[in-house]
């Protein structure tokens, strides 16, 4: 029989581990999601901080984890006292130790739908542990940003970075040593705020300058452009003293009264250029389109040399 490749899940496994997770037929009643869950959490390395508690019959009972699992859990204020505090670490750490042995357990053969269904009800209680414990105390990481100056550190990358060492420092919490979560926290942060001011400061001195948008774009070709349009105007200034491009002195009147080349002369009109030659607007366009292609040859023979 051919197995359908979302029933097997491949891994890096050490010498004499199964390095599939295979499920019982009972077990395809599962959702696709719920099977990729139950693969990751199986095969990963799993850590958890030990208590020795966990190792007792009943902690599940004494601990309320039990109700957990069943959805059945009471609500904790948005301040939580050391108590309430402790009560979730011990559960968090407690499903993560069951994990890990329900997942020893599965990794020697087919998995059965019971076990199956447990390691989806014990993810389900880590994972709502752990963001309880990240919500509650996201506050300290807005506090402890805000009140942290690093000259040239934006405050959204501290908080970003404080936000990671929260979660680093809920997986590493001993809430056995009796001390409060927030004084192990607030130290992992600040390292991380220290780790970010020590990169900026190496960033800083391979690159000094600050990034402006305005250095992104050259403008040499533009400057190129100006530079050759007012070489040809002066080209042209020549050429029409000197008349080397032999217009015509109706041509020269022309030229010189449309397009004002001369300082302190207004631009005229093709009607205003006849009124004063006694000649109509169209006979006025016809010499000035002549003119100007003798220019153009005039100033093309003078720019490659010829």
């Amino acid at each position: 029989m051919v197995r359908s490749t979302t029933d097997r899940y491949k891994r890096r496994s050490g010498p004499g581990e199964n390095p599939t997770v295979r499920f019982t037929s009972a077990g395809r009643q599962l959702t696709i999601a719920d099977r990729e869950i139950i693969k990751r959490r199986v095969l990963e390395d799993l850590a958890f901080v030990d208590h020795p508690s966990f190792q007792q019959c009943g902690l599940e009972s004494l601990s309320g984890t039990d109700g957990v699992l069943a959805g059945e859990m009471a609500p904790f204020s948005k301040l939580l006292s050391r108590e309430q505090e402790k009560e979730l670490f011990l559960r968090m750490n407690y499903a993560k130790y069951r994990l890990r042995e329900e997942s020893r357990r599965a990794r020697k053969d087919r998995m059965p739908i019971g076990t199956a269904k447990k390691i989806l009800q014990l993810h389900r209680l880590e994972s709502h542990m752990r963001d309880h414990l990240v919500e509650r105390n996201l506050p300290l990481v807005l506090s402890m940003a805000k009140k942290t100056n690093i000259r040239g550190v934006d405050f959204g990358d501290m908080v970003s970075e404080g936000n990671m060492a929260l979660l680093r420092a809920v997986d590493g919490f001993d809430c056995s040593r009796g001390f409060k979560f927030s004084t192990y926290a607030c130290r992992a942060i600040m390292k991380s705020f220290a780790r970010l001011a020590t990169k900026t400061i190496r960033q800083r001195s391979r690159f000094p300058t600050e990034f402006d948008p305005a250095y992104e774009k050259s403008d040499w070709a533009e400057t190129q452009r100006e530079e050759a349009a007012q070489y040809c105007t002066e080209e042209l200034v020549k050429i029409l003293q000197s008349n080397s491009a032999g217009l015509s002195p109706a041509e020269l009147a022309v030229i010189k009264g449309r397009f004002a080349f001369e300082d302190g002369q207004n631009r005229r009109t093709l009607v205003e250029m006849g009124q004063i030659l006694g000649l109509t607007k169209e006979r006025i366009r016809q010499i000035q389109k002549k003119a100007i292609g003798k220019l153009r040859e005039a100033l093309e023979a003078k720019l490659l040399g010829e």
